[in-house]
Parts: structure tokens; sequence; C-alpha cells
């Protein structure tokens, strides 16, 4: 069904997705717990939909209690490089990076990174990609360029900042 809340959601069905997501959520609590991993990523999921509608508040909230999650089931140290976790980290990374909080976004970014190179070393595509995410922060934040003008160059190359 979390397929099928993601189909819904790039068919541009966002009522559907969420009806679909949340009741996803309903059924993996029920049946695995609240502080079940796929439970967990549902939330996750959750927050990616909200987030992706403009409901901020709302998709922090779901991040953030995701992490609370894993943090309490698995501990903060396994946490910090437990994939499915550093997939929530992340995604409030990007969250806090388009609302221009520069700041936060490079701090989370910071962490998704150490528990991506633990896990995969230096080379491997996530630990590039969230490197090439920190250091556009870090550009912007230095050259006073908006968070979202350089979260545009970056998914979309082949744009300029000034389009």
């Amino acid at each position: 069904m979390n397929h099928l809340s993601a189909f819904y959601h790039k068919q541009k069905r966002s009522i559907e997705a969420k009806a679909m997501c949340q009741r996803v959520l309903e059924e993996s609590k029920l049946s695995l717990g609240e502080k079940h991993s796929h439970t967990l990523g549902t939330v996750n999921n959750l927050g990616m939909l909200r987030a992706s509608l403009g409901k901020w508040d709302e998709a922090e909230e779901l991040y953030k209690s995701a992490l609370q999650g894993f943090d309490s089931t698995i501990g903060v140290e396994q946490a910090a490089t437990y994939r499915p976790a550093l997939h929530t980290l992340w995604n409030l990374g990007d969250l806090y990076r388009e609302q221009g909080d520069l700041h936060e976004a490079e701090k989370v970014y910071s962490k998704t990174l150490y528990g991506f190179q633990s896990l995969f070393g230096t080379d491997h595509a996530m630990v590039q990609s969230i490197t090439r995410r920190l250091l556009l922060l870090r550009f912007a934040d230095s050259y006073g360029v908006a968070a979202v003008s350089v979260a545009n160059a970056y998914e979309n190359p082949n744009k300029s900042m000034a389009d």
C-alpha cells in the first residue's frame, strides 16, 4: 500500500495519497507497533508527502517523530548509522533547506553525511550527493545566495539560478 500511496502522489492525487499513507500507518501501528522500523518508515513517507504539499510544520513534526522513534527503539548510536533513520534525517535536511534555514539544514546534513560515510565509505553515491548538498549550502551561506535558488540549481542543473 505504500507503493500505491507513492503512485497517487506522482499522479498529483494528494488526497488519495495522504489517505492511503495514513491507512498504511494505522495498520502498521496495529500490526507491528508504533516503534517498528516499517511504521517509522511510513511516518517518514507521510512527512515527505506533507512536505511536498508545502505543509512544512506537519512534515517537520513527522520527521522528528520518526527520528525519535528510531533513537528510542535501536538507540542513538545505532540510529546514527541506520539507513532508514538516515533517509529520514536527509529528508529533514531537505525540509530545512527548502525553508531557507541553512544553519539547521547544514547541521542535519552533516549528521547524515557522517552516518552514510560510516556505512559506505567516502566513494558511495549517497555520500557524494550529501557532500554536494553541504557544499552548496556553504556556498549559499558564504555568498548570500538564496537557499532555494541553490537547491533548484542542484536539482535542475540545466537551468540557471537566474531563471
